[in-house]
C-alpha cells in the first residue's frame, strides 16, 4: 500500500502489510503487526498500553529507530542497526545510515524488530 496508513483501536489486532508511507497506529489493548516494503521520511508511529509491538523492514531499508517500552523488552534480528543508546527498556539508533523516523511505544508488551 503506498501512501499513508492510519488506524486506530480499543481492543484487537492491528495488522498491516505491505506499506510504503507514512503510518500512524494507536491501540488500547491489543498487538501491532506492521510489515514495510520501505521507510519514507514521514515515518512509522506505533502506540500501545497494552500489546506487543512487531515490525518487518526490509534489510536495506534507511531510517532512525527510537523503541520504548515500560514493562517488556526490545529484541531485534536481521537488521544492522548502529545503536546510540540501548537497554531492556529502550533502542536508539540507525539502520542504513539514517532516514525516516520509526518510532514505537508500548507500555506493557514488548518490541520486536525484524529484517527480511
Amino acid at each position: 500500500m503506498e501512501g499513508a496508513f492510519e488506524a486506530h483501536g480499543t481492543n484487537g489486532t492491528i495488522t498491516g502489510t505491505g506499506l510504503a508511507g507514512r503510518a500512524l497506529v494507536e491501540t488500547t489493548n491489543g498487538e501491532v503487526e506492521l510489515s514495510l516494503t520501505r521507510v519514507t521520511d514521514d515515518g512509522v508511529t506505533v502506540d500501545t498500553t497494552n500489546g506487543g509491538v512487531t515490525v518487518t523492514l526490509p534489510r536495506d531499508a534507511k531510517g532512525r529507530i527510537s523503541a520504548r517500552v515500560t514493562n517488556g523488552g526490545i529484541d531485534y534480528d536481521g537488521l544492522e542497526i548502529t545503536t546510540s543508546d540501548k537497554s531492556r527498556r529502550r533502542l536508539d539508533g540507525t539502520i542504513g545510515g539514517g532516514g525516516g523516523m520509526v518510532r514505537l511505544t508500548t507500555t506493557n508488551g514488548g518490541i520486536e524488530l525484524h529484517g527480511r
